[in-house]
């Protein structure tokens, strides 16, 4: 069914069988991974990474107890730069679901919302009912189960999620700093009796507002640093003589440009960081090697990641949604997770 292998985000396909043994068209979209998903799924070219689950496309099937390592599948292959094609027999029903299901991870859309984006590029594909319930209490499970004990691991080359820092342990949730015991909240930084509040730092006496550092005398101004004398302007760093700008770093000859790091020659873009030689992208880290993708991290063997923003544009593009109400801004502007881990599931 279907006139071959459909794009649903970069890095992301969605077909049938017989697109997961068309070598041409699996070259000519840069195809590394395949998640094949149905009975008697098994790998069939040497040159390709597999993921074989066993289901078959009947409402009593289980297929969400796939959903996790499926999902971490195609996200590890996207963050590597890989492209991941998500086949079943006729990429109407179960591959469908796995690609919903990674949709819905990524963002903060709704099991519909992902599965009408998906319609606008593929449009004859569906779900059967089971699998649509399953996709409801993934949905479900996703937005009202709390945060319980940190599930993120330590892997070498940190991941590449917002503002993750470039340590080897680094952990894999937005913000966190390098220390292995670091809570898996989000901006959380690393100690384990750090509080659970966004953007919260790491003594236990730090104050419950968020994006406050961490320090008993620190301001209780959102984002505002630790030192006393540090001024009073949203997300200002912690020398008196740094400027008053969002995000500006604490230097008196660092630009006014928000997020701006601290050296004079530092690129005036947001969030970019110090070396002359970095790139101008939001959040780009500051080796030249850097990705030039939105929240890269600084090693050269990091992941691409600028995910989350390809998937949130391609749903807004086709379903007209906004937001779900689940913490999701306006899509234009960079859109953040969900207050608990997000790679939980990951």
């Amino acid at each position: 069914m279907g006139n071959g292998m459909n794009k649903v985000v970069d890095g992301l396909y969605l077909g049938n069988i017989r697109d997961s043994e068309n070598r041409e068209s699996l070259s000519q979209n840069n195809i590394t991974h395949i998640l094949s998903v149905y009975n008697n799924a098994k790998p069939v070219l040497e040159d390709m990474t597999y993921l074989c689950i066993h289901a078959a496309d009947a409402s009593s099937q289980n297929l969400s107890q796939h959903f996790k390592e499926s999902i971490r599948f195609i996200h590890e292959c996207r963050l590597n730069g890989g492209a991941c094609l998500v086949h079943c027999l006729a990429g109407v029903s179960r591959s469908t679901t796995m690609v919903v299901a990674y949709l819905m991870t990524v963002t903060t859309y709704s099991w519909e919302e992902c599965l009408s984006a998906v319609k606008a590029v593929r449009s004859f594909v569906g779900p059967n009912y089971g699998f649509q319930q399953q996709l409801q209490e993934y949905q479900m499970n996703q937005v009202t189960e709390p945060p319980t004990t940190p599930s993120n691991t330590c892997l070498p080359e940190a991941h590449d999620v917002m503002f993750n820092t470039c340590l080897p342990e680094a952990h894999d949730v937005m913000f966190n700093t390098c220390l292995p015991e670091a809570h898996d909240v989000l901006f959380n930084t690393c100690l384990p009796e750090a509080h659970d509040v966004l953007f919260n730092t790491c003594l236990p006496e730090a104050h419950d507002v968020m994006f406050n550092t961490c320090l008993p005398e620190a301001h209780d101004v959102l984002f505002n640093t630790c030192l006393p004398e540090a001024h009073d302007v949203l997300f200002n760093t912690c020398l008196p003589e740094a400027h008053d700008v969002l995000f500006n770093t604490c230097l008196p000859e660092a630009h006014d440009v928000m997020f701006n790091t601290c050296l004079p020659e530092a690129h005036d873009v947001m969030f970019n960081t110090c070396l002359p030689e970095a790139h101008d992208v939001m959040f780009n880290t500051c080796l030249p090697e850097a990705h030039d993708e939105l929240f890269n991290t600084c090693l050269p063997e990091a992941q691409r990641c600028g995910t989350h923003l390809s998937c949130i544009t391609l749903i807004s593009e086709h379903t007209g949604a906004k937001s779900t109400g689940r913490g999701c801004g306006p899509v234009s502007a960079p859109v953040p997770l969900r207050t608990r881990s997000r790679w939980e599931c990951c």
